[in-house]
């Protein structure tokens, strides 16, 4: 995955994040009118329904006909006696006005390919309503149910027939729509999962036993986008579980910037020993307001193999995120990892301080793919320092691309590295990219390059952009007490050129990045309102998420032409107005 395309999503994301809020806040506030297109539920496909009801009756379609129309146009439950002693699934919603329409969503995502997951469900709707409903899950399908009165309710649902794999439909499918089960205002409905997730909800006895392979995509982007929802249920009976398909969890919570804490007992099967690509990639990305973990969880410490993006994202942008629980890690006993190996694992979270004790990286690797470790770190502005023996798998000897690319960047409070810390020596074979901007804009005031890191001496001279401002530290770091020719030792360098180590590289004695008796110094800014915070003749999604950080009362301190460059709408003041032209601005709209 190259960085392009990264900061491309992440912008896209982060876009849509903010305008999202923007139209809440001018709904909240009277600046837009709530319209029927606009209202929680009230769409075409209710007004459907209805009318297929009144026209089946000869009589005129009247808004006030919402309730008894969709009440009458669904099949009224009777309970088999099997139902009364099946497993049961409960979610909490609460609607926001009378009348609202709510889709129990049928949008699974199993196998991404949507060619659809039977149901057959009785459902108690909370409000005295019941219905015995069947069917296959689709893009963005649901069951409407029209609640009269605005409150909380507790939606029960039982399979009506098979008890096995009876939840595989539910879920909201991963794109945002308009209208519907997967619109935004029904998701922002949901409150609440009562219920534990258990194998049987998803998978068949053979799939259990393990005679048949474990589904994929088994939980992915289930409650994605769910604003409201504030508990969350925990895995319960997989103990016996030993293996999952690919995209087990992924982006299962993505967005869920209701959740704060995650429930005591919230963990992953832990006796798996082997995942597929994107295990647990984005599972909390975006859940901004999640700030501590439970004690206990923890990725499953046995697995050995691994596919692609192995935690890619796991908490990206996790903003209030303060700690993590003491034994919390990456399974050590890792030999083989795929490409994107702990990409973006806690990019932008700026409140983590410290990782707990013995947090490492897997030692035994000697072969990285593409994107191993690429912003494993960045924009943890408050994070301070590294554990003790915290170190990149020394054995490697073969990259791809983007090796530790901005892996530090933007840790302005970091104080030191570990003793011992360094490239792998014995690199012979890289792809592009290899340590690029990995200490970008880093460093506190006592920040220094320690003594042992030094660049390997097996990097061919033509490794395109290898060690790009890996040392363009932050403005408040030090000179730093290393002369390059103590980095670069035998390193190779390119014919007339240091662009493999850093564009800003004069001769081999003189590097003109924060040591040598110069600090770095950024070239100031641009024009007024043109976001060009540095002055680098470009806006990108760096400059929105430094601003929103300093709407937000924190990072760094803009002089007035850095001011008046991110003033975009000249109004004389930094807001997340700002924040959001910058970002269409980088996005290109």
């Amino acid at each position: 995955m190259s960085t392009t395309r990264r900061y491309s999503r992440l912008s896209m994301h982060f876009l849509r994040r903010v305008l999202s809020i923007l139209l809440v806040t001018l709904l909240s506030a009277g600046m837009i009118p709530l319209t029927p297109e606009l209202a929680f539920g009230v769409d075409d496909e209710a007004e459907t329904l209805v009318e297929a009801v009144q026209e089946s009756k000869g009589e005129a379609v009247e808004e006030d006909d919402y309730v008894q129309g969709v009440t009458e146009a669904v099949e009224p439950l009777v309970y088999p006696a099997s139902v009364q002693a099946g497993p049961l699934f409960q979610l909490t919603i609460k609607t926001p006005a009378n009348s609202s329409l709510f889709y129990l969503p049928t949008c699974s995502t199993l196998g991404f390919v949507h060619n659809g997951r039977s149901y057959d469900w009785s459902i108690d709707w909370g409000d005295g309503g019941t219905q015995h409903a069947s069917g296959v899950s689709s893009d963005n399908d649901g069951i409407p149910h029209l609640y009269a009165t605005a409150g909380s309710y507790v939606i029960s649902i039982t399979p009506y027939s098979s008890t096995e794999a009876w939840l595989a439909a539910f879920g909201f499918f991963y794109e945002e729509t308009t209208t519907g089960a997967n619109s935004l205002a029904n998701r922002a409905m949901v409150t609440g999962i009562l219920s534990p997730l258990t194998p049987e909800m998803t998978r068949t006895s053979d799939q259990i036993e393990g005679t048949l392979p474990a589904p994929d995509n088994e939980w992915a982007y289930t409650f994605s986008m769910c604003d409201s929802l504030v508990q969350i249920p925990v895995f319960q009976g997989w103990e016996n579980v030993d293996s999952v398909g690919d995209y087990f969890a992924f982006c299962m919570f993505k967005d869920c910037k209701g959740i704060s804490v995650l429930p005591d007992g919230f963990n992953l099967p832990v006796n798996i020993t082997k995942v597929g690509n994107s295990f647990v990639s984005g599972m909390f990305q975006g859940c901004y307001n999640l700030a501590k973990l439970p004690e206990g969880f923890n990725l499953p410490q046995g697995i050995t193999e691994v596919g692609d993006y192995f935690v890619y994202s796991f908490f990206l942008m996790c903003t209030s995120l303060t700690e993590l629980p003491d034994g919390f890690n990456i399974p050590q006993n890792i030999i083989l990892p795929g490409n994107g190996f702990a990409d973006g694992m806690f990019y932008g979270c700026s409140r983590l301080a410290k990782l707990p004790n013995g947090f490492n990286l897997p030692q035994n690797i000697t072969e990285a793919g593409d994107g191993f470790a690429i912003q494993m770190f960045a924009y943890c502005t408050d994070l301070s320092e590294l554990p003790d023996g915290f170190n990149l798998p020394q054995g490697i000897v073969k990259t791809g691309s983007y090796f530790a690319a901005d892996m530090f960047t933007h840790n302005m409070n970091l104080n030191s590295l570990p003793t011992g810390f360094n490239l792998p020596q014995g690199i012979i074979s890289v792809g592009r990219d290899f340590a690029f901007r990995m200490f970008y804009s880093a460093g506190s005031p006592s920040f220094q390059i320690s003594n042992e890191f030094t660049l390997p001496s097996g990097i061919p001279a033509n490794s395109v952009d290898s060690f790009y401002q890996t040392f363009l530290l932050y403005t408040h770091a030090p000179v730093q007490n290393r002369s390059a020719a103590s980095i670069i030792g035998d390193c190779p360098t390119p014919d007339n050129s240091r662009y493999t180590f850093d564009t800003r590289f004069k001769d081999i004695d003189y590097i003109a990045i924060n040591w040598g008796g110069e600090g770095l110094e950024y070239p100031g800014a641009g024009e007024p309102g043109s976001g060009d915070l540095w002055g680098i003749g470009v806006v990108t999604i760096d400059v929105a998420l430094v601003i929103a950080r300093v709407v937000t009362g924190g990072g760094m301190d803009l002089t007035p032409a850095q001011f008046a460059a991110v003033d975009m709408d000249f109004d004389g003041y930094i807001t997340m107005a700002d924040v959001i032209l910058i970002m269409r601005k980088a996005s290109g709209y």
